[in-house]
């Protein structure tokens, strides 16, 4: 008889192998169980109690015992840490875990996720959570930038589909074909029941539910990057601007943010929007300002609307009607003083009115906003 030397970590204690199986007893349930591993193909033979405990885990077991070119060690090691996930007796796994109130994920979830993840490919997986309920996908569009795709695995998964989430201008549920059974889309990307029941949420943080009938994650991924690809024009165009105008709002742009509020000066700015459909048309703008110093502005937008180049940025067609070019961000310290409201630094001053750079809303709770109101005395203007 030949001792087998088992993992430091393992609870498994396997005493000798005996022609050509491995004994041993492994803690599971708060008792010990005596099992056989045979080698060579890793067949388990244990007592019926425990063939009972392993037995929500039967297709996984099988998998992890019998992976070729492993020893009755690793092969233990494996069959402890599936006993100390699956069962959740070990007073070791409960301590460890995140929230040791939380149910753990069932093996058979875990291998239905990650089979999943195989197939889409390891490195485009961002983030999984301890829990396996959320799951985070980067993928790179043809220019290169990087986008998130969120989603969140309900308790039945995979008999029930995810649910999504992704920065895009329009929400998901309208722009991702997510009937991924059978074949077939609709126009919108969804059909039948699906369409009705499909959420409205707002632009942001949009979301949609995949209907239900063969969840597949490479073939939503796969939709996902088509969809990326509508709105490339879109993403140019505002990346042209933050990269060479002042952006005062928003602070911090996401992918689903179709608009750009950009300092004029003389305490003038404009907001500028794109359409979804076709960013290379007009844009729609508003300017904000004092009267006196935006009208002018105003006028000079509407009189050569005509003169708008499809073919060009959105900033070159308004620097062209407007006669204008776009002042371009500021220092960090140049920003500090203006926001301290410091006469001179164009765009970002302290309202005359409110006496703040931003104005919160929600009482406050993270949230701000740019003051539109306009002081019309013409010796403030702010």
């Amino acid at each position: 008889a030949l001792p087998v030397k088992v993992a430091a970590r393992s609870n498994m204690a396997m005493a000798a192998v005996r022609d050509g199986l491995a004994c041993g007893t492994v803690r599971a349930r708060g008792r010990e169980w005596r099992v056989q591993l045979r080698e060579g193909d890793g067949a388990l033979m244990c007592e019926p109690g425990l063939r009972a405990v392993l037995r929500p885990m039967h297709a996984l077991a099988c998998q992890r015992l019998r992976a070729p070119g492993r020893d009755a060690a690793e092969r233990a090691q494996d069959l402890e840490e599936l006993l100390l996930g699956g069962s959740g007796g070990a007073a070791s796994a409960s301590a460890s875990a995140p929230d040791a109130g939380a149910a753990l994920p069932s093996i058979s979830r875990c291998a239905a996720l990650v089979a999943e993840l195989e197939a889409v490919g390891w490195d485009l997986v961002a983030h999984v959570s301890d829990d396996f309920a959320q799951v985070v996908l980067r993928v790179s569009d043809a220019a290169g930038r990087a986008h998130e795709l969120t989603l969140r695995l309900p308790p039945d998964f995979p008999s029930q589909p995810p649910a999504c989430t992704a920065a895009l201008p329009e929400p998901l549920d309208a722009q991702l074909p997510l009937s991924l059974a059978n074949h077939g889309l609709a126009a919108d990307g969804l059909a039948g029941p699906a369409r009705e029941a499909a959420p409205r949420v707002a632009r942001g943080a949009v979301s949609a539910v995949v209907p239900r009938g063969g969840f597949q994650l490479p073939a939503l991924l796969a939709k996902f990057r088509s969809r990326l690809e509508r709105y490339q024009l879109a993403w140019d165009l505002l990346d042209d601007l933050d990269g060479h105008v002042w952006v005062l709002d928003p602070p911090e742009p996401t992918r689903a943010d179709m608009f750009r509020r950009v300092a004029l000066g003389k305490h003038s700015s404009i907001l500028i929007r794109l359409a979804v459909e076709s960013p290379s048309s007009v844009c729609e703008c508003e300017f904000l300002g004092a009267e006196a110093a935006v009208a002018p502005l105003r006028d000079l937008f509407n009189r050569g609307l005509r003169q708008w180049n499809p073919r060009a940025t959105t900033r070159a067609n308004l620097e062209r009607i407007l006669a204008i070019s776009f002042p371009s961000a500021p220092q960090p310290a140049a920003t500090q003083a203006g926001a301290g409201g410091v006469d001179g630094a164009d765009g970002l001053e302290m309202c005359g009115i409110c006496y703040c750079v931003r104005l919160p809303v929600d009482g406050g709770k993270g949230r701000s906003t740019l003051p539109d109101c306009v002081c019309n005395n013409t010796k403030c203007a702010k």
